[in-house]
């Protein structure tokens, strides 16, 4: 009996054994193909490095929409309005970091909501920095055109260190997603649209309904800047 089971216990081993050297030799060639190296660990590393290096891709459709974009706003530059969009996204940062909304002009409430939800992802204490931010490119990526708006929506491929509370600091490729609406006919818009509420540029007060002439808590004057300039509408990350 005794015999029986050492023969069981050496044939298990030897089983145990030759799965392990198998695994081991496919975990290999899974590195080797995909990280052009053997040790999966450190082609792991090697990749996120990269990943820290490599700018993320943007879906540039320049050459598609711009001609229409200047079709119908043939005054509108675009390399300015890229450059709005990159420091929108500052801006953005900057208040997450400082837990803090900065004065950013005509914007939608989704701008604020963005913001605020990354301040409340924090626990009480809790810090984040946002260092050395580059931008490495910013493309057109879509532009919509309803009766009612014109909406121009940008990605940018950015790059900064990033730290929480005193843990070291990362960095982060990301690509950040920019909205513009411009205001043609703001009764269509009430029509057709939803979610599209404004703040006031002077004191950040929402402004619900886009027909309204004057800010009701301070006063400014709002329809015309609603209606002849282009407005921050949403950001987002992806």
């Amino acid at each position: 009996m005794s015999k029986i089971f050492l023969i069981v216990f050496i044939f298990s081993v030897f089983i145990f054994f030759y799965m392990f050297i198998y695994v081991v030799r496919r975990i290999r060639n899974f590195s080797k193909i995909v990280f052009n190296n053997t040790s999966l660990i450190q082609g792991i590393k090697e990749q996120q490095v990269k990943l820290a290096n490599e700018p993320r891709s943007v879906a540039g459709m320049d050459k598609i929409y711009l001609p229409q974009i200047i079709k119908d706003f043939p005054h509108l530059n675009i390399d300015e309005m890229k450059k709005i969009a990159e420091n929108s996204i500052l801006l953005c940062l900057q208040s997450i970091e400082n837990k803090k909304l900065i004065p950013m002009g005509m914007t939608s409430e989704k701008i604020t909501n963005f913001i605020n939800s990354r301040i409340a992802d924090l626990k009480n204490g809790e810090t984040i920095n946002y260092d050395s931010i580059k931008f490495h490119r910013t493309v057109v990526n879509q532009y919509i055109k309803t009766p009612g708006m014109c909406s121009i929506i940008f990605q940018s491929s950015v790059e900064y260190l990033y730290r929480k509370n005193n843990a070291e600091y990362k960095k982060i490729q990301d690509r950040i997603r920019t909205e513009f609406i411009y205001i043609i006919d703001d009764s269509k818009v009430s029509k057709n649209q939803s979610g599209i509420s404004l703040n006031c540029p002077n004191c950040g007060a929402p402004i619900k309904d886009l027909g309204v002439k004057v800010c009701s808590y301070c006063g400014t004057g709002v329809i015309d800047l609603v209606k002849h300039t282009w407005i921050l509408n949403d950001i987002s990350q992806n």
